[in-house]
C-alpha cells in the first residue's frame, strides 16, 4: 500500500548520465522524515535512474516495491516502526537536461590516504556521503589500479542519519583485493557510522 509519493527533481554530476547514489539517499532520507534517533538504515541501488525527473514513493512494507520500476531503496528503523521509501524514473515529467558541476577533484585533493584508508576535512559545499563516496572511489582506484572497472556505489548500512555537517571523514577499505563486492567503513568525526559498499562493473 501507497503511503505517500511525491515527484522529485534532480541534478546529474558533471557528465554523468544518472543520478547519483547520494543525491537519491538524502532525497529518500528527507522525504521520510527520519527523526534523530532512526537507524540502523539500509540503503540499495539495484539500477541506474537516467532521468532528472524522479518519484519518491513511500509504503508500508518494502516487498510492495517493484524494484524494475523503483530501483533504489530505503528501509529505515525509527522508534515507531520501519519507514520504507524508494524512487525510481517518473515517466510522467520531463524536461531540459539539468546538472551540476561534480566535486570529485576537490574532494580527491583535499583527502590523505595512508594503506587502506582514506580522510579528509569535510568540504562546506559537499554532502559527508557524497565526499565519502568519492573518496572511496579515489582510495579503490588506488588500492586496485590493474582492475578494468567503473566503481560504483551499490549499498549503505548505516547506523544512524548522517550529520549534515562534519569535521572530518574517514574511509577504511575492508576489502583491499579483487571480488565481487567491495566494503568499506565510514567514520565521520570519529563515529562509526556504518558500511558502504561498491561494485566493480567491468569495462
Amino acid at each position: 500500500m501507497i503511503v505517500e509519493q511525491r515527484p522529485v527533481t534532480l541534478p546529474f554530476i558533471g557528465a554523468r548520465d544518472y543520478l547519483h547514489g547520494p543525491d537519491l539517499f538524502y532525497a529518500l532520507a528527507d522525504f521520510l522524515d527520519l527523526p534523530a534517533d532512526a537507524g540502523p538504515l539500509n540503503y540499495s541501488i539495484h539500477d541506474f535512474i537516467r532521468t532528472n525527473h524522479a518519484l519518491l514513493v513511500q509504503v508500508e512494507q518494502a516487498e510492495q516495491i517493484d524494484r524494475k520500476t523503483m530501483p533504489t531503496l530505503l528501509i529505515a528503523q525509527t522508534p515507531d516502526g520501519p519507514r520504507v521509501a524508494a524512487i525510481g524514473p517518473d515517466p510522467s515529467q520531463s524536461g531540459a537536461r539539468q546538472e551540476r558541476p561534480s566535486d570529485e577533484a576537490e574532494v580527491i585533493a583535499a583527502s590523505t590516504q595512508s594503506e587502506t584508508t582514506i580522510t579528509a576535512p569535510h568540504l562546506a559545499d559537499v554532502s559527508p556521503l557524497e565526499q565519502a563516496v568519492l573518496m572511496n572511489k579515489a582510495l579503490l582506484s588506488t588500492l586496485l589500479p590493474d582492475l578494468a572497472v567503473k566503481w560504483a556505489f551499490t549499498r549503505a548500512d548505516f547506523t544512524a542519519p548522517l550529520p549534515a555537517r562534519a569535521a572530518q571523514i574517514q574511509v577504511d577499505c575492508e576489502t583491499p583485493r579483487p571480488g565481487r563486492l567491495y566494503r568499506s567503513r565510514l567514520h565521520i568525526d570519529g563515529h562509526d557510522y556504518g558500511t558502504i559498499f561498491f561494485s566493480g562493473i567491468a569495462i
